[in-house]
């Protein structure tokens, strides 16, 4: 049945249909399976005089599977052509638990503001299967669209093969044309005869040039779609498409910093473990005590009791040392107060030791310092810790982790961990950060500080370090080095920005003014990104003077609950600051890519005019909820205009200076253009132009 199932795949496709024997015998096979199954079971289960009286129907049954595979051997093609040129529904499976991925790709099908949409995920999570259900709906429902042609690309797909696959659809033959180029002409031709058409690609393994295939550019104007199921985010980036939420076995938790494990992977995985002897998982199983003594075998290597009740962590000490485990994670005990002082003493060759939010646990044990192999100590989150052993020997680890817990001082040792890689002291007690100790930690990359804000000048000496958060930011590396600040005050020269800084995130810092006040950012070189969010004094981004080096490299700039901002950029001269800085400097924003603005009610204008000729990489500006926003480009006259308009921007009264005329006078778009986004379209008819063709050229892009 299988090896049948197997050729349809091959040979099942447009216009195609299985023959009628065969789906006979599909479902006579299908049906024999189930009963020898339902046999086998009673079988199994009865008791010795049972299976004898069972024997004769065993014998019968086997005979009968036997006739039936006999009956399987189809020589011939299993599929003939269809009766009719409509198209046919494809074969498919139940969709379970992913109804929601299915709606979305159908809105964006029916809708007219999409023209090619990506599915994308990972093998085996189900594209296909959605796809073939969205497919067969489309047919359902054949007034929206007039043709569904379905291809399978493959990894290994052929140019000519997927060109004779899609014209397979309105029935016509490619193979009298031995050229690519005179395929695809005559494709082309084809599908753009045939309006309002969804031409489905699946399993895309890499970009696909579609002029050089012959499908036409799909517009909103002619009605037609392009999807395409794709295991990469950049295929379907590269091709055009918007991308739809990943259909991942690894879906996103609601903390936002962690990954869930699909739960059918999830208890696989336990169950694969939980055969093992060598591991011991008990996670999320409510244990209120440890597993018993005899579970505690010798040759464990792994050990999981996360997420349990357990509150005493204590076990036979005359039990043989477990030499081979590696891995002990007890992270979310919440009730754990007690673990046994001498228990690590079992446990020598331990690498990684996760007690994260254990919240209850107020000291640890001293046999901790001897874990010299250990690479990770996990504490983040232990709120009532509040001491730490000496860390001197544990010259091997890499993560050190104690951000969110009670301890009032640096541990002992901690200049002795030359391997640390990672290092969170996150922690609201802790009063002073010695002098010295950073410097001798010169591998660090991830340095998160609070209260113990150590000097300027030690933090600018470890070279390696990719992400320093300051105060109550929680900050996670991506590409390149990022600073991430918090909460704090007293800005100037008590921070040191790295000059290769790529990020920058400032959160809750309600004195910063402006960015400019950080004093070492005049320095950066390679600043891409920058978030701020919520600083109650900032009145302007960033003010200008004889130091501009850094605007010069940033890409992209967010903006978010900025009270009192009333300008991106201002001028400083001679300690005087004022909002409409002139002359620019030529390279200020020539890299800007991307502009977002959130709910900064006193901004009125975002750019002064002089910096237009700037901004030629400018690719996207995104404002809302500004209800103070005149102007995108300040104009020569300072007049507001008063009318009360509703996309929260209700004072932006014309884009005009966006699109430059030339000489002629004539508007034209940027060649760059691809679309304006307009919410109500009753705004967009109440702008003002100051030509008035202006309106006329642009409405093509709208949407």
């Amino acid at each position: 049945m299988e090896t049948v199932q197997q050729r349809l795949n091959g040979e099942l496709r447009y216009h195609k249909v299985i023959n009628k024997e065969v789906e006979s015998w599909l479902k006579k096979a299908e049906k024999i399976v189930k009963e020898t199954k339902r046999t086998e079971d009673k079988f199994r289960k009865g008791n010795y005089f049972l299976r004898g009286w069972r024997g004769k129907h065993v014998d019968e049954k086997i005979q009968e599977v036997k006739r039936v595979s006999e009956q399987g051997v189809f020589p011939a093609d299993l599929v003939i052509d269809a009766p009719d040129d409509i198209g046919l529904p494809l074969p498919t499976s139940e969709v379970v638990g992913e109804v929601s991925v299915k709606e979305k790709i159908w809105k964006h099908l029916i809708g007219d503001e999409v023209c090619k949409i990506g599915v994308c995920g990972m093998g085996g999570v189900g594209k296909t299967t959605i796809m073939k259900h969205i497919h067969n709906q489309l047919l359902d429902e054949r007034n929206k669209f007039d043709k569904v042609i379905w291809a399978t690309v493959s990894k290994e797909y052929a140019v000519v093969k997927l060109q004779q696959d899609i014209a397979t659809a309105p029935r016509e033959d490619l193979s009298k044309h031995n050229d690519i180029t005179m395929r695809a002409a005559v494709l082309q031709e084809m599908l753009k005869g045939k309006k309002r058409y969804v031409l489905i690609l699946d399993d895309v393994w890499k970009q696909i040039s579609l002029e050089e295939v012959g499908i036409p550019e799909p517009t909103v104007m002619d009605g037609c779609k392009l999807v395409l199921t794709t295991r990469s985010t950049e295929v379907a980036r590269s091709m055009g498409c918007e991308r739809l939420e990943e259909n991942c076995l690894l879906e996103s938790a609601d903390d936002g910093d962690c990954v869930k494990m699909h739960d059918l992977v999830r208890d696989m995985a336990v169950h694969i473990t939980s055969q093992s002897p060598r591991y011991l998982v008990k996670a999320g199983m409510q244990l209120r005590e440890l597993p018993t003594e005899h579970e505690w075998t010798e040759d464990l290597q792994k050990v999981s009791l996360m997420r349990n009740n357990i509150s005493k962590f204590c076990l036979d000490m005359t039990l043989p040392k477990f030499t081979a485990l590696s891995t002990l994670l007890l992270q979310y005990n919440s009730s754990l107060k007690e673990i046994d002082d001498s228990i690590f003493t079992l446990m020598t060759e331990l690498k990684v030791l996760d007690l994260s939010h254990c919240y209850s646990i107020r000291n640890l044990p001293n046999s901790i310092s001897g874990l010299v192999k250990l690479t990770a100590l996990l504490l983040n989150g232990c709120g009532n810790l509040e001491h730490v052993p000496s860390l001197a020997k544990l010259g091997a680890l890499k993560k050190l982790d104690l951000g969110w817990t009670g301890i009032t001082a640096i541990p002992d040792g901690l200049e002795m961990l030359v391997h640390l890689r990672y290092l969170d002291l996150f922690a609201h007690r802790i009063k002073e950060m010695p002098g010295g100790i950073l410097p001798k930690l010169f591998r660090l990359q991830y340095l998160r500080l609070d209260n113990a804000v150590a000097e300027a000048e030690e933090v600018s000496r470890l070279s390696k370090l990719e992400s320093l958060g300051l105060g109550d930011y929680f900050l996670e590396g991506r590409r390149g080095k990022a600073v991430g600040i918090g909460g704090l005050t007293n800005f100037g020269d008590s921070i040191k920005i790295p000059t290769d800084i790529r990020r920058l995130f400032i959160a809750g810092c309600n004195d910063l003014r402006s960015v400019s006040d950080i004093s070492s950012l005049k320095d950066a070189t390679d600043w891409r990104e920058c978030w701020i969010y919520q600083c109650k004094q900032m009145e302007c981004f960033y003010y200008l003077s004889s130091h501009t080096t850094a605007l010069q490299t940033l890409e992209y700039l967010f903006l978010e609950n900025l009270y009192n901002l009333i300008a991106i950029l201002g001028e400083e001269i001679d300690g005087a600051k004022s909002t409409l800085p002139t002359p620019i400097t030529p390279g200020i924003f020539s890299c800007l890519k991307t502009v977002q603005i959130v709910s900064c009610p006193k901004l009125k204008r975002l750019f002064p005019p002089k910096l237009l000729r700037n901004l030629q990489n400018l690719e996207e500006i995104d404002v809302s909820w500004c209800s103070g926003l005149v102007e995108i480009v300040a104009a020569s006259s300072d007049e507001e205009e008063e009318d009360k308009e509703a996309i929260e921007c209700p004072k932006l009264k014309t884009i005009s200076p966006l699109f430059p005329q030339p000489d002629n006078g004539q508007p034209f778009p940027p060649a760059s253009l691809e679309r304006l986004i307009v919410d109500p379209k009753e705004w967009w008819n109440s702008l003002e132009w100051d030509h008035p063709n202006t309106k006329n050229v642009l409405e093509r892009f709208l949407q």
